[in-house]
C-alpha cells in the first residue's frame, strides 16, 4: 500500500492549533421553543440546554472555539440528542435559513428513496438485477457478470463496472458520463472491471443507475417522489434538485438544502423510519442501509450508501465534509456542512470523538452549568458575527476562559508511547482515523503536531526517516520547496534508538519548519511531528519532539 493510501487509514494524527477554551450556544427561534414533545418531529425542532439532554456545555465550547479561532472552512454545526436540538450554530456567512450543497450525503438519501419504493412495491427487491430495469435497451461489454449484477450491488458500491469516476481518478469517468448524450446508456455500456459483489469501488454513476431505476420504476422523478414520501412527511420545503439533460434528478449528488432539514434525515433513521407516528421507511431499511455490508480503504465499511464510521456509528458523508451522523446507542445526530478541502473534510468525525462524545456525561439530565452555557452562548455568537482573523485586530480577548501555559504529557497505550507538548501554544486533538488537515486562511503558521505509526516502506530506515516526512507532507496541494536542515541519529530518553530530522518547506503561502523523531518498533515505524511557522525558535518544536518515550 502506498504512501497516500496509508495516509488515508494508518495514521493517527494530531492538529494543535492555538490554545481552545470557552463556549458555545443553541440558538433557536421563539416558537421553537414553544413546542411540546408531541409534535416536534412537525416543522421546527424543540430546542434545549446540553445540559438538560446529559451534555456538558463546556465540550461543545472548546469545540466552537476551535473551530473559530483555527478558521477552519466549517459553515454549521447540528447537534440533536433525545430529539431536541442542544446545539445549532454558523460561521459569519451562514444563517439558519441558509441552504448548503451536501454532495455526497444525496446518496444516502437514494438509498432512502430505494428502500420506500420497495416497501411501496414497486421495485421487488435488492435481489432484481440492473438490466431488468431496462428491458428495451441494448448495452455493450455484455458479460455474464453484468448480467448478474444486482441492486444490492449498486448500493453498497460492489457493482464490479469500471466506473473510474471517484476522487482516485480525478473523476474521470465522472466526467465522461455527464458529458455523455444518454448517462443511463453510458453507465450499463461501461466494461465489468470484476464480478459484481467483489470488492468496494466507489462509483458515482451507480447512485445515478439508483435515481434511474427509481423513476423507471414509479414513472415519476425521484425528486417528485421524494417530496411525496420523504420531504413532505418531513416538513422539509425548502430544497433543490437539479436533474441531467435527459430528465432524470441526479442521484449522486447536488442537494441543496438547510442543517436542520439534514438533521431530520438523520433523526427519521435513528427513530428506525418512524416520523410523528409514521412508519417513513421501514425499520428493516433502515437495519439493512446502516449496518456493514461491504470493508473500504478508507472508513470501516460501507452500508446501503451509508457509510459505518466505528462501533455504533454511521453517516452520510459528502465532498468538503458533509455529514449527517448517527449514534443510536448515544440517541445523537450530529450534522456539519463545510468547505474543507482534501483529508481535511474528516475533521468532523475528529471533533465527534474529541469533543462531541466526551460531552455526553449521561443519559439523564445534569446540572445547568451558568458560565459554561453563557460562553457557549458566546462563543456561538461570536462565530456567527465576526471571522477570528477580524476579532484579532480589535486586540480583544478571545477566550471566555482564563489561558494556562502548561506542559502537558499525551499518552497512548495502544502504541504504548508517550510525549510531552505545550498546552499554551497547541491543543490536542486525538484522532483514532483517518487524518485531519486543518486548512485555514488569513494565518502566518500552521501549527500542528502529528503521531504516526505505519508499516515500514522498504527501503526505509531510521537514517532515511526524512524521506518519510517529505513523502508525507507533499501529499498537501501546494506543499514544495522541501530542505533538510538538520539530520542525525539519537537515542530518546528510554534508550530507543531514534531518527531526528528538520525540514524547512512552504506550504501554499506559508513558510513552516518541521520537526520529527522516528523509531521502529514492533515492526512498525512510529513517530512524533511537530510543524509551525518558519520564524518559531527550531529549540522549542525540537524539545517536544525528542520528548518522544515508549512503555514497551
Amino acid at each position: 500500500m502506498g504512501l497516500k493510501a496509508k495516509s488515508a487509514i494508518g495514521f493517527i494524527i494530531f492538529f494543535l492549533i492555538g490554545l481552545i477554551v470557552s463556549n458555545f450556544t443553541t440558538t433557536a427561534n421563539s416558537a421553537e421553543n414553544n413546542l411540546t414533545n408531541s409534535n416536534w418531529h412537525t416543522s421546527t425542532w424543540k430546542t434545549a440546554s446540553p445540559e438538560s439532554q446529559g451534555m456538558s456545555s463546556k465540550e461543545l465550547a472548546e469545540m466552537v472555539d476551535l473551530v473559530w479561532k483555527s478558521e477552519m472552512l466549517i459553515d454549521s454545526i447540528a447537534i440533536v440528542r433525545n430529539g431536541y436540538l442542544v446545539l445549532d450554530a454558523y460561521n459569519h456567512t451562514q444563517t439558519v435559513d441558509t441552504s448548503h450543497i451536501i454532495y455526497s450525503c444525496t446518496k444516502s438519501i437514494v438509498s432512502a428513496l430505494v428502500g420506500i419504493a420497495i416497501d411501496k412495491g414497486y421495485i421487488k427487491g435488492v435481489d432484481q438485477t440492473v438490466l431488468s430495469f431496462f428491458p428495451n435497451r441494448r448495452f455493450k461489454n455484455l458479460t455474464e457478470d453484468k448480467k448478474i449484477m444486482t441492486l444490492d450491488h449498486l448500493l453498497t458500491m460492489s457493482a464490479g463496472l469500471k466506473c473510474r469516476d471517484s476522487y482516485l481518478y480525478e473523476w474521470r469517468g465522472l466526467y465522461d458520463m455527464v458529458s455523455s448524450d444518454d448517462w443511463i446508456q453510458f453507465m450499463l455500456d461501461l466494461p465489468m472491471s470484476e464480478p459484481p459483489g467483489s470488492s468496494f469501488e466507489y462509483c458515482n454513476g451507480a447512485s445515478f443507475l439508483l435515481s434511474a431505476i427509481i423513476q423507471q420504476s414509479t414513472g415519476i422523478t425521484t425528486l417528485e417522489f421524494a417530496k411525496k414520501h420523504l420531504f413532505g412527511p418531513l416538513g422539509i420545503t425548502h430544497i433543490t434538485w437539479p436533474e441531467n439533460r435527459q430528465g432524470i434528478t441526479i442521484g449522486y449528488s447536488e442537494i441543496r438544502m438547510k442543517p436542520r432539514d439534514m438533521a431530520r434525515i438523520g433523526q427519521l433513521f435513528l427513530n428506525k423510519g418512524m416520523w410523528n407516528g409514521k412508519q417513513i421507511v421501514s425499520s428493516e431499511w433502515v437495519k439493512k442501509s446502516t449496518r456493514q455490508h461491504i470493508s473500504t480503504s478508507t472508513l470501516p465499511g460501507y452500508g446501503y450508501q451509508w457509510w459505518i464510521a466505528g462501533p455504533g456509528l454511521y453517516t452520510a458523508l459528502g465532498y468538503q465534509g458533509q455529514y449527517i451522523m448517527v449514534h443510536p446507542e448515544k440517541k445523537l445526530v450530529i450534522v456539519f456542512t463545510s468547505y474543507l478541502q482534501g483529508s481535511s473534510s474528516f475533521t468532523p468525525l475528529n471533533l465527534l470523538h474529541n469533543y462531541i462524545l466526551p460531552a455526553i456525561k449521561s443519559d439523564k439530565p445534569i446540572p445547568e452549568n451558568d458560565h459554561h452555557e453563557k460562553s457557549l452562548q458566546s462563543i456561538v455568537k461570536l462565530w456567527q458575527t465576526i471571522p477570528y482573523y477580524e476579532y484579532k485586530k480589535g486586540d480583544k480577548t478571545a477566550s471566555a476562559e482564563p489561558k494556562e501555559a502548561t506542559v502537558q504529557e499525551y499518552v497512548n497505550k495502544e502504541l504504548g508511547l508517550s510525549i510531552k507538548y505545550d498546552a499554551e501554544r497547541f491543543n490536542i486533538e486525538a484522532v483514532v482515523f483517518p487524518p485531519v488537515v486543518y486548512t485555514r486562511k488569513h494565518i502566518t503558521g500552521l501549527p500542528t503536531f502529528a503521531i504516526l505509526a505505519d508499516d515500514i516502506p522498504p527501503g526505509l530506515t531510521l537514517e532515511t526517516a526524512e524521506n518519510y516526512t517529505i513523502g508525507l507532507l507533499k501529499t498537501f496541494p501546494g506543499a514544495a520547496n522541501f530542505t533538510i536542515r538538520k539530520k542525525e541519529s539519537i537515542v530518546l530518553e528510554d534508550g530507543t534508538k531514534a531518527g531526528y530530522s528538520e525540514l524547512n518547506w512552504r506550504y501554499q503561502s506559508m513558510n513552516l519548519v518541521t520537526v520529527s523523531v522516528y523509531a521502529i518498533k514492533d515492526n512498525k515505524l512510529i513517530g512524533a511531528i511537530f510543524s509551525n511557522a518558519k520564524d518559531t525558535p527550531i529549540e522549542f518544536l525540537s524539545k517536544m519532539a525528542r520528548s518522544l518515550k515508549f512503555s514497551k
